[in-house]
């Protein structure tokens, strides 16, 4: 039995292991198939956008406005270095935000996860500070188990304000 302490093996890398038993008449030698790591997926990205506003960057109104912003959310060009030539692997796709946006170790909430659903569309939960902050990603996972994370996507998303009018706040009430 030989145990490795997790990530002290690199991705892609090839091992080979050697072992050497000795018994009563002598010595002998063998060598055990060499093990490539798993890679994890590479080459993609993620793009988010406003469905109504084409602005960059992205921005829009919460899910609690009455005119609430549709975003979508795109993981293009994502693949699996290991997947044999004409040949797609699954890859499982888990679209997340940050609680704090200012700290990428914070908490990551899922949004969406989906087997080879790369684009997925959404409103989002107000984002943080006056401005709406919110980083977004894509987890990507092969089926054998190899992960990666994109870039964070800062997406700007604020409550819509109230109209001045009193027929006007009405009228967004009555909807």
């Amino acid at each position: 039995k030989i145990i490795v302490a997790p990530n002290q093996l690199t991705p892609g890398s090839d091992y080979s292991f050697t072992l050497a038993v000795t018994d009563s008449c002598g010595s002998s030698q063998s060598i055990l198939p060499t093990i490539r790591m798993n890679s994890p997926p590479s080459g993609g990205s993620i793009t988010v956008s406003g469905i109504e506003n084409e602005g960059a960057p992205p921005s829009g109104w919460s899910l609690t406005s009455a005119s609430a912003t549709m975003f979508s959310l795109n993981a293009r060009g994502w693949s699996d270095p290991e997947a044999m030539a004409g040949i797609d692997s699954v890859l499982t796709y888990t679209f997340v935000y940050l609680t704090d946006p200012a700290d990428l170790t914070s908490k990551k909430i899922k949004l969406f996860n989906g087997v080879d659903i790369s684009s997925y569309s959404t409103n989002l939960p107000v984002g943080s500070g006056s401005n709406g902050l919110m980083k977004i990603a894509v987890l990507v996972e092969d089926e054998d188990g190899g992960k990666a994370i994109s870039s964070w996507v800062s997406v700007y998303v604020t409550a819509e304000p109230l109209p001045q009018s009193i027929q006007q706040q009405e009228a967004v009430f009555d909807r």
